[in-house]
C-alpha cells in the first residue's frame, strides 16, 4: 500500500551473490485444485509469494492443474507450507490424452521447496480444464497422503543466472506506481 521511491541500501554479508532476472516465466493462467468431484480455482492463491496455503493433493483421486494459455512453460516453482507424507506424486501433460511428463523433482513429492522442470513436449497440446483452455500439466497422486502437501505459492518459475551458473528464482514480483516498477522482490527460504 506504500509508494516506494530513492535508493534502497541493502546489507549483505559476506559471499552474497546478487543474480541477474534474464527471464520472467509465463503467467499462471489457471491452478485447479480437483478433489474428484469438484474443482476449486486456486489461482490466485498459487500466485501469492507467502500467501494463504493452499491443498496441493490429498486424496487418490485428486488432481492439481497448472495452465498458461497461449505458451508453454518447463518449469513450476513451490513454496511448501506443510510437507506431504504417505504417497507420491507423479506428472502428466496434455497431447489429445493424458500421458507421463517426465519432470525433475526438486520438491521430493511435494516435502520440500523447490522446482519441478521439465523438457516442453513437442506434442504438447492445449486442452480445456473446468472450461479454460491452456497449456496444463497436472499432479497425479500414487495414493491417498496421510499428510496433505499444502504451499503458499506454486507458479511458473523466474529464470536468474551469475557467472557460475543458471538457478532459478522461486518468484519475481514488481510493486507497480502506475507504469513504473518501484521495487522488486526475490522469494525463496530468504525473502530479499
Amino acid at each position: 500500500a506504500a509508494k516506494f521511491e530513492g535508493t534502497w541500501f541493502i546489507p549483505c554479508g559476506a559471499s552474497v551473490v546478487f543474480k541477474e532476472i534474464t527471464a520472467h516465466g509465463p503467467a499462471l493462467t489457471k491452478g485447479w485444485y480437483y478433489n474428484g468431484t469438484t474443482y476449486a480455482d486456486q489461482t490466485s492463491a498459487a500466485q501469492v509469494p507467502g500467501g494463504t496455503a493452499f491443498t496441493l493433493l490429498s486424496g487418490a483421486s485428486d488432481l492439481f492443474y497448472w495452465g498458461v494459455a497461449g505458451a508453454t512453460f518447463t518449469r513450476l516453482g513451490f513454496d511448501i507450507a506443510t510437507a506431504a507424507a504417505g504417497a507420491t506424486v507423479s506428472w502428466q501433460y496434455w497431447n489429445g490424452a493424458w500421458v507421463a511428463l517426465t519432470v525433475s523433482d526438486g520438491t521430493t513429492n511435494f516435502t520440500v521447496d523447490g522446482e519441478v522442470s521439465w523438457t516442453a513436449p513437442g506434442d504438447w497440446a492445449q486442452t480445456s480444464v473446468n472450461g479454460t483452455n491452456a497449456f496444463y500439466v497436472r499432479a497425479v497422486p500414487s495414493g491417498v497422503f496421510g499428510t496433505a502437501p499444502t504451499a503458499v505459492w506454486a507458479a511458473p518459475a523466474d529464470t536468474y543466472v551469475d557467472a557460475d551458473a543458471a538457478t532459478f528464482a522461486l518468484a519475481f514480483e514488481a510493486i507497480m506506481d502506475g507504469s513504473t516498477a518501484k521495487l522488486a522482490r526475490a522469494y525463496s527460504t530468504n525473502l530479499v
